[in-house]
């Protein structure tokens, strides 16, 4: 009896007179031009009426996509027809004056209400109506990229709670049907938690989420629920919302995550990339090593490679000496490398700072990141020693007492023990990527 009376509930609720709104979108692509070309048959298929989001670190990462500063990625979301764009925290790395050639590129709207930077058409929130359903979507990026940028990047933060705070009583005067939260961000940050926030904030029916590359189809927190669909083109997630004629009030919210379809690629994208790969760019050589290089098997203090990035970087930026962590896993290259290998162990486009660091600060960095579980790393220059014990522990440490060390913006800005140099001022930047540093270590060695 109870079984048929839920049906009955079932069936009625079913059979109600309600609008329909699908939602369809991608996170933390990383230049996956390939992979989206595969998922797009997917996002095309969403029957109308449908918003479609991509939520940022749209192009770091993928060497086809890094070509002309990210084009290619942009070219693909307005193929698909992408309503909307949150940046995530790579997006912000090359600085203000990329992101905002980043914004141009993508011809829908770009969201974020939690930064602002001179001359950048971002919108803290956006109300678009489809299929009789008034959706109200607002952005927000990272909540730890005021930290992971230097001072003077030229965009400007808000913590999140602030922003959502700002922009709700507007929100709930335009009289939505649904609230949807873009985040580039996961159900855990530093300082807080999303069930926390929604506690906060419990406006917000949806939550559309991203940057830890994981995989959740749907999954309730408190009243909202979560979406997240991986990271490179893994999936795409797919929501449906039902919204009664009459009430106004959600009916149903179905989500799931949807993958590509083996072997079938759009032919749009699929040719676009095919382009990008017979361009030649990918096999043109950039310099050469004896040997080759190659990425570390397992994280700790002095792989070969880190030791090498580290050179570099000191070339580079006329420094005694030089900090450089490199990711383990990348793969090696040949003798001669080509543009495509050194991208495969330099993947993000960290441009280059210059520090002055007291000795203990830099026996901290160091330590600090002999304790990092992806990365290896190396400290260079004339009077420094570091020891190293069997289990990787920091046994000695030798250094003068002042010292300006060059380092990626990137990774000076991950290292808590860095920032009161930062906060200080004890910087410089310095106009090279550690890639194109790099780059110009290896070239030096072919033949004139």
């Amino acid at each position: 009896m109870l079984c048929a009376i839920t049906l009955l509930i079932l069936w009625l609720a079913a059979a109600l007179p309600a609008a329909e709104l699908r939602l369809v979108f991608t996170g933390d692509l990383h230049g996956n031009l390939d992979g989206l070309a595969a998922l797009a048959p997917v996002i095309r298929q969403v029957p109308e009426p449908v918003l479609r989001l991509d939520l940022g670190d749209t192009t770091q990462g993928g060497f086809a996509a890094s070509l002309a500063g990210g084009q290619p990625m942009f070219t693909a979301l307005n193929a698909l027809g992408f309503d909307l764009w949150v940046p995530g925290n790579h997006d912000f790395d090359a600085g203000a004056e990329s992101l905002s050639k980043s914004v141009r590129r993508f011809s829908g709207a770009t969201l974020g209400a939690d930064w602002s930077a001179p001359g950048i058409p971002n919108r803290p929130w956006i109300l678009l109506e489809r299929g009789g359903v008034r959706c109200a979507i607002i952005g927000l990026t990272d909540p730890r990229e005021p930290e992971r940028l230097l001072p003077d990047s030229g965009v400007a933060f808000t913590d999140p709670d602030s922003a959502v705070a700002d922009a709700m009583p507007e929100i709930l005067a335009a009289r939505p049907d649904l609230i949807v939260l873009a985040w580039h961000c996961g159900p855990y940050y530093r300082g807080g938690t999303l069930a926390g926030f929604l506690r906060r904030h419990p406006e917000i029916d949806l939550v559309l989420g991203a940057h830890t590359h994981e995989e959740r189809p749907g999954e309730r927190i408190g009243r909202a629920l979560l979406v997240q669909t991986g990271h490179r083109a893994a999936a795409a997630g797919v929501i449906t919302v039902r919204i009664d004629d009459d009430t106004r009030k959600i009916v149903r919210i179905e989500s799931e995550l949807r993958r590509p379809f083996p072997g079938r690629p759009d032919p749009e994208l699929a040719l676009l990339a095919d382009t990008l790969r017979r361009s030649g760019a990918a096999d043109r050589i950039v310099g050469r090593h004896p040997g080759g290089l190659a990425a570390p098997a397992e994280p700790g203090y002095g792989a070969p490679l880190a030791v090498f990035a580290a050179e570099a970087l000191r070339d580079a930026a006329g420094t005694p000496a030089a900090l450089a962590a490199v990711n383990c896993g990348g793969g090696k290259t040949g003798e001669n490398i080509t543009a495509a290998e050194l991208f495969r162990l330099f993947p993000y486009e960290n441009r280059l700072a210059a520090v002055r660091l007291r000795n203990d600060e830099l026996r901290q960095a160091v330590m600090e990141l002999s304790r990092r579980r992806r990365t290896a790393a190396a400290l260079t220059g004339p009077g420094i020693i570091c020891r190293f014990d069997r289990r990787g522990r920091l046994t000695g440490f030798e250094c003068p007492p002042i010292t300006e060390v060059a380092i990626s913006e990137y990774l000076l800005t991950s290292l808590p023990c860095l920032r009161p140099a930062i906060d200080s001022g004890r910087f410089r930047r310095i106009p090279q990527t550690e890639r194109s540093a790099v780059a110009s270590r290896l070239a030096a060695a072919l033949p004139r």
